[in-house]
């Protein structure tokens, strides 16, 4: 776990391969979104959610490669 705030989870997982981190707001405001690495991309929301704020209810999920 990276981050567990109240309204915040933000985690890390590890599959085969694959190295992910998973970034949720669960909150009705919006949140800045966790720093990742350059070594990350976006699988899970668009390019242009990949900003550095997130919206109510956002996830994004990142994988390492």
């Amino acid at each position: 776990v990276l981050n567990s705030q109240k309204d915040r989870f933000v985690y890390k997982r590890k599959h085969n391969d694959g190295e992910f981190i998973i970034d949720c707001n669960l909150s009705d405001s919006y949140q800045e979104s966790h720093a990742v690495g350059s070594n990350y991309y976006l699988v899970y929301g668009t390019e242009k959610e990949a900003e550095k704020i997130m919206k109510p209810y956002e996830a994004r999920i990142w994988k390492k490669g």
